[in-house]
């Protein structure tokens, strides 16, 4: 069977005994939470156990989608769903008790039958490839969709970069019927939602995931480099065999090997003869005995024990275009360094430093990787949860020779913000780290962890927990005219009346950005409700409404039909003041006061949602005087507590790290709709000043819990890591270390 860029096909089939660990990501907790916009039945609920019917090629056909298929139904079962499966055939008969029906390609009458058996469980999942079911592109899986009275979540496995355009129309059509799609990576998300015509709501990114291994594994004899997975022309392995008589100087010298049986379609077409090619290569080019073909079979554990031997996974594959790779993902789970062509999904997840992705080659990057010895140990769990600096171009011999600039901000730390959040919400104050609940919670703090936990899933459900916390609290905030509370004491009571201040404002930056970017289908209907309510007001205070249209141009781009955001920014344009035309003094206060990035920022973000290039212009020159007027001696010298006129002498304090962050998210807005380099030199200054480049040369964050610390002062640092302070540095690192990619 065919499937168009999916270069990393499972090595093995599974059989029906196999022990699957593999988690993919999406549990029983993400289906039992679906609940779809468009099926009459959603309604109904289930009683007993989840019923799970799956639509799928199937162990024991060998292929990546029927090891998919197989690791999600074991997880599925594992935490008590009931999981039937509707198998692809593929000639050869499937012993698990699972499958309860095989979908026979070309037959109408299979197709009528298979949906009927569907129907058995309260919820379908189909896996979606273009070359495994029937008619063209495989058009006849939107015939069983048709049949289905039950919901169903569509599992996009390839978005196409240039599909034909039959092929973007299957997938526009299945899309269509399905409640839901379901795809692993963001680069997946982004295309769907960019370059097709797709409801953007129906989309969520779940992360293809793995176990991480519990067995620690010593290496010893010669490193080696493992490419695995049904061999067929496409994987690049010709590439790595010419750069391996470059290896043979390093110490061990590195040895080369392929592990797989040839992908069936291959097999067919054209026999052993990419396998046979490329044995010969390695003949002719003197390093036969450092290339090893093995065609033995492993199950789970004997593959997960041949990546943790391997000093480095190379992924060499002709096609850029790859938006999901489960071989990516067990290699980084299982703590080895990666080298990838520069594929979307290798991109996205090689960001955390665990791997080196190239432009075009991976072959050249390979020797920087090999040797234990040559930059830092990598773990999986580092490698699935942060984000930086290591994707440079082939021929790069580190990333601020690729870059131009060193890029060493590091990922943000959630302990402290998650330490300081409890059942109601997050506590606004802490003695160094301690949390203080006596002083409560507030919205303004609420609404900014909201923002931070939906901007960055994480490799885990931890931040969308938190991202749940905040949304029932900003629920519980706001009356039913959209006014917002802004202060709840620690037995849960709210101390204050229903305003529209900066508390307002700030909620519905939140609740946009979760709109926008969560990954959980409830997660975003709640917000967009709560956001439509706060959307009936409107602040006379400046910075009110800047931060509401921040959450406006947030929403309006995930959809830009939406009427209450649209309108909240238009009223909000026509509230900005003209430009002045003082050259010393452009900024439209007498003074700056807090939070003063905002203000540029929001006239970026509106003018870019409205089509107004005059605003966002206007957004652009001012964001740039700010930044040279906080800018003294190479770092950022932010505006103090007390604000900061023309004759003010500096540096001044108190300094606050939402000074600082909020001018890192006016920088990063601006670097997504101008090229000018300040914008990202702004971002990495901001993230400089919480490592220490700041005015007294003191770092002002915690790197053990990620807390940012309350102030710098003259004299030193209160070191308090309150939920603002806190907030702030994790804001800022999310920009820093997504926009190294971006420069890159």
């Amino acid at each position: 069977m065919s499937q168009p860029s999916t270069a990393d096909c499972a090595e093995q089939p599974l059989t029906p005994e196999t022990p699957v660990t593999t988690a993919v990501g999406i549990t029983v907790n993400a289906l039992a939470t679906f609940q779809p916009s468009t099926d009459p039945v959603a309604g109904q609920g289930f009683s007993g156990p989840l019923k799970v019917g799956i639509l799928s090629t199937y162990p024991p056909t060998p292929c990546g989608l029927a090891t998919f298929s197989a690791a999600l139904a074991h997880g599925l079962t594992a935490h008590g769903a009931d999981v039937s499966v509707v198998r692809v055939s593929d000639g050869t008969p499937s012993s698990s008790t699972r499958v309860i029906g095989e979908l026979v390609n070309g037959s109408p009458g299979s197709v009528a039958a298979c949906a009927d058996l569907l129907n058995q469980s309260d919820i379908a999942v189909i896996q979606h490839e273009y070359g495994i079911y029937g008619g063209v592109d495989g058009d006849e899986v939107a015939g069983i969709i048709d049949g289905l009275r039950i919901p169903s979540i569509l599992i996009a496995h390839t978005i196409l970069k240039n599909p034909t355009r039959h092929q973007r129309s299957v997938l526009e059509a299945v899309a269509a019927r399905a409640d839901q799609v379901i795809v692993m990576s963001e680069a997946a998300s982004e295309r769907l939602r960019c370059d097709f015509d797709i409801d953007r709501r129906k989309v969520a990114t779940i992360p293809h995931g793995a176990s991480v291994p519990t067995n620690a594994c010593v290496r010893g004899g010669r490193p080696t480099l493992l490419t695995w997975g049904l061999l067929r022309p496409g994987m690049g392995i010709e590439r790595v065999i010419e750069a391996m008589g470059s290896l043979n100087g390093l110490p061990g010298r590195p040895r080369y090997l392929v592990a797989g049986q040839t992908h069936p379609d291959a097999l067919a077409a054209d026999g052993e003869a990419y396998r046979d090619a490329r044995i010969e290569q390695a003949r002719r080019s003197g390093v036969a005995d450092s290339v090893c073909f093995d065609t033995s079979y492993r199950n789970v554990s004997m593959l997960t024990a041949l990546v943790q031997s391997a000093a480095v996974v190379v992924l060499p594959y002709d096609s850029t275009d790859q938006v999901t790779s489960g071989v990516l993902v067990d290699a980084v789970a299982s703590g080895r360094p990666v080298v990838a062509t520069a594929f979307p999904h290798a991109v996205e997840l090689l960001a955390s430093g665990a791997g080196i992705g190239s432009a075009s080659r991976a072959d050249t990057a390979a020797p920087r990787r090999c040797d234990g010895s040559r930059g830092p140990p990598i773990g999986a769990r580092d490698g699935m949860a942060s984000g930086g600096e290591c994707v440079f171009e082939a021929g790069a011999s580190s990333p601020r020779a690729a870059t131009g600039t060193a890029m060493t901000s590091p990922a943000p730390i959630f302990d402290q913000l998650l330490r300081l959040t409890d059942r109601r919400g997050t506590l606004e104050r802490a003695r160094l780290a301690e949390p203080l609940p006596e002083y409560g919670y507030c919205t303004d703090d609420v609404a900014r962890v909201l923002v931070v936990a939906t901007r960055d899933h994480g490799p885990d459900r931890t931040l969308n927990g938190l991202a749940g916390v905040a949304l029932r609290f900003l629920n519980d905030a706001q009356a039913l005219t959209g006014a917002c509370r802004n202060r709840m004491d620690s037995t849960g009571s709210w101390v204050d009346e229903p305003a529209l201040e900066d508390a307002w404002g700030r909620c519905i930056w939140g609740l946009g950005t979760a709109a926008a970017h969560s990954n959980v289908a409830w997660a975003r209907q709640s917000a967009i409700m709560q956001f439509e309510r706060a959307a009936q007001e409107r602040s006379a205070r400046p910075r009110a409404m800047a931060f509401a249209a921040l959450g406006a141009a947030e929403l309006l781009a995930f959809d830009e039909g939406h009427h209450a955001a649209r309108a909240l920014l238009t009223d909000y344009a026509a509230s900005v003041p003209a430009p002045k035309h003082d050259p010393t003094w452009p900024w439209p206060e007498p003074r700056l006061t807090y939070a003063n990035a905002v203000v540029p920022e929001a006239m970026i973000a509106a003018g870019a949602a409205l089509a107004d290039a005059t605003l966002c212009q206007h957004g652009l020159r001012l964001l740039g005087w700010l930044i040279a007027f906080e800018t003294a001696d190479s770092h950022l010298s932010p505006t103090p507590i007390s604000g900061r006129g023309a004759e003010d002498a500096r540096p001044g304090f108190d300094q606050q790290p939402i000074e600082v962050s909020t001018l890192a998210d006016a920088c990063a807005r601006a670097a997504a709709v101008d090229t000018n380099p300040m914008w990202l030199a702004g971002v990495r200054a901001a993230a400089g000043w919480f490592m220490g480049d700041n005015d007294a040369g003191e770092p002002m964050w915690d790197p053990d819990t990620g807390g940012g610390y309350n102030t710098l002062h003259a004299d030193g640092v209160n070191p308090d890591q309150g939920a603002e302070s806190t907030v702030a540095v994790i804001s800022t690192l999310q920009h820093a270390r997504r926009l190294s990619i971006v420069r890159q």
